[in-house]
């Protein structure tokens, strides 16, 4: 059997589909007994794990998931190094007012600033200060040395559900 030629994903949505699908597929191979289980003894599921591995990276940081995820909305926001509360709160899926009260904590442990707008003053920018990039590239950091734990794993285990992928990588 052939291996399908890679065509990109062309939304976010599309992307997390496929991943989160993807690890069902290899929660079983990935988790083993010892770390699927919670410390009360209850079999946990893989994206429980791996949204638990996040949340305590962020409370170690000082951070609520909610507030390192609109850390990372803001620094990744397309082509600008701000965005208004209103793209932010769009983003991240929550009520503008919602958006404003995190605003307001993130600012109070000055890890971004507000702007006015130039051209329109309703208009407020919410740009990352020096320690709200420090504290992103601190989350990154433990982000990176989970996935190279778990790379090794996760290549072996796609070598063996993707056929013709170890032959690919050779070419």
């Amino acid at each position: 059997m052939r291996a399908e030629r890679f065509v990109p994903f062309s939304t976010k949505a599309q992307a997390s589909e496929v991943l989160a699908h993807l690890a069902f597929l290899l929660k079983p191979a990935l988790l083993g007994e010892r770390s699927g289980v919670a410390s009360n003894g209850e079999r946990r599921e893989f994206p429980e794990v791996m949204q638990s591995k996040g949340e305590e990276a962020a409370q170690t940081a000082g951070l609520t998931p909610r507030q390192h995820q609109a850390l990372l909305a803001i620094k990744g926001f397309p082509k600008r190094e701000s965005v208004t509360i209103g793209e932010l709160a769009e983003q991240l899926q929550i009520a503008h007012h919602t958006a404003v009260e995190l605003v307001d904590r993130l600012a109070a442990q000055k890890l971004v600033e507000r702007q006015d707008g130039s051209e329109d003053r309703r208009n407020v920018f919410v740009k990352l200060r020096p320690a709200g990039c420090a504290t992103l590239e601190k989350l990154s950091d433990a982000h990176r040395a989970e996935l190279r734990r778990l790379g090794p794993s996760l290549i072996r285990l796609l070598q063996n559900l993707v056929p013709g992928l170890a032959e690919a990588k050779r070419r």
